[in-house]
């Protein structure tokens, strides 16, 4: 092979195609030393591109590995590229299975231990495989020592993953038993019940109790509430809507202007969140009493301050009044509008309030998760359509979600969230679940997030319903 030849298959690897080096495969007779050298020449090439080719091609073939390369899939397992170290770390796994590389199965625990997700999948996916097939990687003692240690992890997805490989060891009888339950129990201490769920019954014992965290009070004592007028509806919904940016007004709120000690906006005055959107119990309270108090009693939808965020040119429905702030609401369809006039027509908040959580949270992040069809080509709101626990509504035409589809898909969410132990609440792990999972742990619908708790959708979830709004 000429010097240009290799210098186009270096170009044809780093483009992803691998007919090339496919071709001086078949020249040199399989696995020859032509094809080595010339894979060797590509890893340490310094374009990632390149190196990405070589090692892609040394995953799909077999016939062209060859032990003498383990020294720049070392190197490369350290670069600074993730994709690369990603696969460099999954060919080590036929390193050390080929030649028991000492130097490889430390640098794949250590890939675990990293904070890298896709690296540290495929350095649990070298270990898992060593485990099944009684490779060396997973009977070497340092890989349970390293995996008792990623299991106190402060990293979810790093505990979830040792003790999967710590519980395959023990069912393929590789080390010590007795050594790897002990190496288990401390789990059972962690606060993460999907780790206790998962190592309780391998340790053949009981999941240990919830402990339960005292539930902040929602409504203080001697607080009056007008029974027209929603407490829970009112924190739910209206509270952002007068607290929140609005991109209709440039992202102002009505408490950008309307806060106390503002004298140029009248007598309606609000008390901001803090700046993660947070209410104290007392200013809840307070903005629920100001807020009613301005509120028209004879004409609830002629309330100043609704009509105020009103668009008052609207050709087509309600027009709203002259307002210094801006137009928050461009027609009285406008969701924030829709939300704001249930509750002045005396709505109510179907859910325990307790369990209120960010509305604008949950239609940036939320909503999108519940209509994100999997395989199968279903998603959330089409199984769960007809459920009697958790009820979703699909969109309407187009896949925009209405006023009153948002409120009931998010009440059916809260009203389930477990209060004093957000992160048990079952809807964030179902969608981890098998159809034929064990244990009780099984979803009608199937694996949704095939990442499990490591999946953006569950850390989405997660961080949703541990954040209330009332602290």
């Amino acid at each position: 092979m000429n010097g240009s030849r290799i210098k186009s298959v270096a170009v044809v690897v780093g483009a992803g195609m691998l007919l090339g080096l496919a071709a001086v495969h078949g020249q040199a007779g399989g696995g020859g030393g032509s094809v080595t050298q010339e894979i060797h020449s590509l890893l340490n090439d310094p374009k990632p591109d390149t190196e990405q080719g070589a090692l892609d091609w040394l995953l799909r073939s077999d016939q062209s590995r060859d032990l003498s390369l383990s020294g720049p899939l070392l190197t490369l397992a350290e670069s600074k590229d993730p994709a690369v170290r990603e696969r460099a770390v999954r060919n080590l796994g036929w390193v050390i299975q080929d030649g028991k590389n000492e130097k490889a199965i430390q640098e794949v625990l250590k890939a675990f231990g990293g904070s890298n997700t896709d690296v540290r999948q495929a350095a649990f996916d070298v270990i898992r495989d060593s485990a099944n097939a009684g490779g060396p990687m997973a009977s070497w003692p340092a890989t349970e020592s390293a995996m008792a240690t990623a299991l106190r992890s402060g990293d979810p997805d790093t505990r979830s993953k040792a003790a999967d490989i710590l519980i395959l060891l023990k069912a393929k009888g590789i080390g010590d038993k007795a050594a790897i339950d002990r190496d288990l129990r401390p789990a059972l201490a962690i606060n993460d019940r999907s780790l206790q769920e998962k190592v309780a019954p391998v340790l053949g014992v009981k999941l240990p109790p919830l402990p339960a965290p005292p539930t902040p009070p929602v409504i203080a004592a001697g607080f009056k509430v007008d029974s027209h007028f929603d407490y829970g509806y009112f924190v739910a919904y209206v509270l952002p809507q007068l607290t929140s940016p609005n991109k209709n007004a440039n992202g102002q709120a009505c408490v950008s202007c309307h806060y106390d000690g503002n004298k140029t906006v009248g007598d309606f005055f609000l008390i901001p969140p803090d700046r993660d959107g947070h209410f104290t119990l007392e200013q809840a309270h307070e903005n629920y009493s100001r807020v009613v108090a301005a509120i028209n009693k004879a004409n609830p939808l002629d309330s100043v301050f609704l009509l105020k965020g009103l668009n008052n040119r609207v050709l087509d429905g309600r027009s709203g009044m002259d307002h210094g702030g801006g137009v928050f609401w461009l027609n009285d369809k406008a969701v924030g509008y829709q939300l704001i006039a249930g509750w002045l027509n005396g709505d109510k908040f179907d859910a325990p309030i307790q369990n209120i959580r960010s509305f604008e949270t949950y239609v940036k992040d939320v909503t999108p998760i519940l209509v994100k069809r999997g395989d199968d080509n279903d998603a959330c709101v089409t199984c769960h359509a007809t459920h009697a626990v958790l009820n979703l509504i699909p969109p309407a035409a187009g896949g925009v979600f209405t006023a009153d589809q948002l409120r009931h898909n998010y009440e059916s969410l809260t009203r389930i969230i477990d209060p004093d132990h957000p992160e048990a609440t079952l809807f964030l792990h179902k969608p981890t679940w098998d159809k034929d999972g064990a244990n009780g742990q099984s979803h009608a619908g199937g694996k949704r997030w095939p990442a499990g708790t490591a999946s953006p959708e569950y850390h989405k979830m997660l961080a949703w319903v541990q954040d209330r709004v009332i602290q």
